[in-house]
């Protein structure tokens, strides 16, 4: 269960406009008009809107109660493309829930902080060891960390 306000954080980060580039390489795909990255969203804004009155063409879709559809990612090919996205929406659930670093919100919700966070949990030299060990290769091999 995720609560109300790590998933507020989540669309936060996902709608900010200085992360989109990040969020279309993450995805492997520019935004289209069923996955807009939508600066104008705030966790706020969607959070206390009615599932009617939203659109579920956005790049974290919150519209049915129980699910978080993220909307971003091309069609996984290979089994590291999978696990590649899986581990990025796992690590930014962890990153986006309180306590779990000691930023503020304002600086968590741009792209370098949670690179930084990836870093820092992928110390180990066995992949094994390390929770996204597939996300840390992608972003490595992207030369973002």
């Amino acid at each position: 269960v995720t609560s109300l306000l790590t998933l507020g954080r989540m669309v936060d980060f996902m709608s900010q406009k200085d992360n989109i580039q990040f969020i279309e390489l993450i995805g492997e795909r520019k935004q289209t008009r069923y996955s807009q990255i939508n600066p104008a969203l705030s966790w706020g804004s969607v959070l206390n809107a009615s599932p009617n009155n939203q659109t579920r063409y956005v790049a974290l879709n919150l519209c049915k109660q129980v699910t978080s559809e993220f909307r971003i990612f091309r069609t996984p090919t290979t089994f590291d493309s999978f696990a590649k996205n899986l581990e990025f929406v796992i690590a930014l659930r962890h990153f986006m829930t309180a306590g779990q670093t000691n930023l503020t919100p304002k600086e968590s919700r741009l792209y370098p902080s949670f690179v930084s966070f990836i870093k820092e949990t992928n110390k180990s030299k066995l992949d094994a060891r390390n929770p996204f060990s597939h996300l840390a290769a992608f972003l490595k091999n992207k030369g973002i960390l």
